[in-house]
């Protein structure tokens, strides 16, 4: 919550990880050689909100119009937000919504089945460089989580990314295999008008 960032905000490192580090074109992501299939079944291992108060207290709110439908996740944990959506939207179940941008640059300790279980989406929205250091987004095993869950298999999922994915490769190694990329299909768009 922000009461605890604002208590807790001077034990906050904010040193700037300076580290950057490019992947050649051989470099493969972490979890590369496991398949989709063993990583979309990974148990959900989502950070402790007491040692990750700052993303914890990130804001995510949700737009609706008569013809639009989006969810804005910042870097919100995802256990806070299928309760917030449970509370809001008390008889539905999934909630529909036409786009959801991804939390924390689509990181894997941001996503779980509880979050999955409580939305139908098939465009997701992925805000990500690719990284740098150690922290190197998206996880391979965010994306196999969505595009293999049981409420996105009506339609072919779509990831819009803010950059091309080879330049997102150049930081994290090659993310997708030829076959993978068959399951679903990314898009580099920097704009959206809705």
């Amino acid at each position: 919550s922000l009461d605890e960032l604002n208590k807790n905000w001077s034990e906050i490192d904010l040193s700037a990880d300076e580290e950057t580090q490019i992947a050649s074109v051989d470099i493969i992501a972490k979890d590369f050689n496991v398949d989709f299939e063993s990583l979309a079944n990974n148990v959900d291992i989502e950070k402790s909100i007491e040692k990750d108060f700052a993303n914890a207290s990130s804001i995510a709110f949700s737009i609706q119009t008569l013809d639009f439908h989006g969810l804005f996740l910042g870097d919100a944990h995802s256990t806070i937000v299928a309760e917030g959506l449970s509370d809001k939207y008390p008889n539905q179940n999934p909630i529909v919504f036409d786009y959801v941008k991804l939390s924390h640059h689509g990181s894997k300790f941001n996503i779980s089945n509880k979050f999955l279980d409580s939305i139908e989406c098939y465009n997701y929205i992925v805000s990500t460089n690719g990284g740098k250091g150690r922290a190197k987004h998206p996880d391979r095993e965010t994306i196999a989580k969505i595009v293999s869950h049981k409420n996105m298999q009506k339609s072919k999922v779509q990831f819009y990314f803010n950059y091309p994915l080879y330049d997102i490769e150049s930081r994290t190694g090659k993310l997708f295999k030829d076959e993978e990329l068959l399951l679903f299909d990314c898009h580099h768009k920097n704009e959206f008008t809705v």
